[in-house]
């Protein structure tokens, strides 16, 4: 999905949040993924992803990829579920 985005033309709101009761969270995988897709997207102007399970060390990818992202206005973290890091 990460890789659609970064040519997404179209989509300005995104939703990746843990669906109540379902076992989907973006984890710390996908939220690298995503923060490489944030440097390359222009298009997206909110996402929100509550309740997922992302350390410090994914916290951080994710906000050093909003520097070069010039479109997004919103983001909602809500409840992240943060896991002590042991990534270097």
């Amino acid at each position: 999905m990460a890789q659609s985005l970064e040519v997404n033309k179209s989509l300005q709101e995104l939703n990746i949040s843990k669906i109540k009761g379902g076992a989907n969270t973006i984890g710390n995988e996908g939220i690298r993924y995503f923060s490489e897709m944030l440097q390359l997207n222009k298009t997206l102007i909110k996402i929100t992803m509550n309740e997922n399970n992302i350390d410090d060390k994914g916290m951080t990818d994710f906000a050093s990829s909003l520097k070069d992202n010039n479109s997004l206005s919103e983001i909602s973290l809500g409840s992240i579920n943060r896991q002590q890091s042991n990534r270097k």
